[in-house]
């Protein structure tokens, strides 16, 4: 059994969760990699509640995957790389086909944006946004490193999707069956697919975006379950810089807060 910090009034709620290995999608066929800043000044940005997106941007000409996050207040542009995003215990899930098609007929997983826990619990609102990179972006994983049986994918499955018995759709996947790019529209809407990870432990997703001739490569590092501390977790690539960093990056301009689910 997992206790959830449940949304609104803040009751604790009872999440039950079954034991077991999990049904992904296959073996994990990529390897670890990534590159940009490894560590943020101080130690790393640890992420366990509210919205962030992830945004490809024109930075100076140049393209830049950046993450904006709201979880603080006023939106803070970060680098992927100086960022771990905590997935606690409450965002497990058991799941019956066809609510995920995805990821097999049973599944016993960690789930950001999920079926059944999206806004209702705290924990991280991952979203992808298109519109600052001059039009439709590529965004592909790279690489990817995670627990020995460790596996992720990122798919699209809503309550309407699942009242018309339609199927989910994949974006992403670590396995080697699974897709490796999407593209995200430069319609500049906030699109907010389900991250799923198998197991507990620390996943490290490279993604690269790629728009207008222009691209950028960033690691993301995401700590599934509780048995580690994020904050003891190096971002980015787990690569140790040998540099000392440049600072955090100034707040966005003012805009209003995410809307929070309910």
């Amino acid at each position: 059994m997992t206790t959830a910090l449940t949304r609104g009034s803040r009751p604790l709620a009872i999440m039950a969760t079954a034991a077991g290995a999990a049904v992904f999608i296959g073996a994990a066929g990529l390897v670890a990699g990534g590159s940009g800043t490894a560590r943020a000044a101080g130690g790393p940005v640890v992420i366990e509640d509210g919205a962030i997106d992830l945004v490809p941007r024109l930075v100076d000409t140049a393209l830049r995957l950046e993450l904006d996050d709201h979880s603080g207040g006023a939106p803070v542009v970060r680098d992927p790389s100086e960022v771990v995003v905590h997935a606690g215990p409450a965002t497990k899930e058991e799941v019956i086909s066809p609510a995920y098609p995805v990821v097999g007929e049973r599944v016993d997983a960690y789930f950001l944006n999920g079926f059944l826990n999206a806004g209702r619990i705290y924990a991280p609102e991952p979203g992808w946004k298109g519109g600052e990179a001059g039009g439709d972006t590529e965004v592909r994983l790279a690489d990817f490193d995670g627990p020995d049986t460790g596996l992720f994918a990122l798919y699209t499955y809503t309550p309407e999707m699942d009242a018309d018995d339609a199927p989910a759709v994949q974006h992403l996947g670590s396995d080697d069956g699974a897709p490796h790019s999407f593209t995200l529209p430069g319609s500049g809407e906030r699109t907010e697919p389900t991250w799923a990870f198998t197991q507990e432990g620390v996943y490290r997703l490279t993604f690269t975006v790629t728009a207008g001739g222009r691209s950028d490569t960033e690691t993301l590092a995401v700590v599934v379950g509780d048995d580690v501390d994020p904050a003891s977790v190096v971002p980015g690539d787990g690569t140790t810089p040998t540099e000392p960093p440049d600072g955090p990056r100034p707040p966005l301009r003012p805009r209003p807060p995410a809307r929070r689910r309910m």
